[in-house]
């Protein structure tokens, strides 16, 4: 059993819900892309093992981790944000779900859609967990379920 997981459990059109493990106890809750085939930009990536390194996220310039090793793909971070249209097959973290109202990324229109809150903060929270790590193994699970 991993240390640390991304246990997810619920898809919808509006993204993966899931939870932050550390052993086995869920400290931060994450929002990735639906699931289409691993697509670059669009798409969670597959369910696996995956070596976490610490790296730069380029557009802010602040600290966090890449995972590693996903088939087809590069620069899958860990960062702050609410809903699917801020990521980009990233992880966003956040403590809370619930809604929000944001445009749509597809359509164009204003929508309320599910999102994780207080990302800012729950993305710093995650950073000092892992000061001075460089690197970390994360085991990320499907959900059983859809919604």
């Amino acid at each position: 059993m991993a240390q640390y997981r991304i246990r997810r459990f619920a898809e919808s059109k509006d993204g993966t819900f899931g939870h932050f493990e550390i052993a086995d106890e869920s400290v931060f809750d994450t929002l990735e892309e639906e699931g289409l085939d691993n697509q670059r930009d669009i798409s969670r990536i597959p369910a696996g093992t995956y070596a976490c390194k610490r790296t730069t996220y380029h557009k802010h310039g602040f600290g966090t981790f890449e995972i590693t090793g996903v088939p087809n793909r590069d620069r899958i971070l860990f960062h702050p944000g609410n809903t699917e249209e801020d990521t980009q097959g990233c992880v966003l973290i956040g403590q809370g779900f619930g809604l929000l109202t944001v445009m749509d990324e597809d359509t164009g229109k204003w929508v309320k859609k599910m999102a994780v809150y207080h990302s800012q903060v729950s993305f710093r929270e995650f950073m000092a967990i892992f000061e001075g790590v460089n690197e970390f193994e994360l085991e990320i699970t499907d959900p059983e379920w859809k919604i």
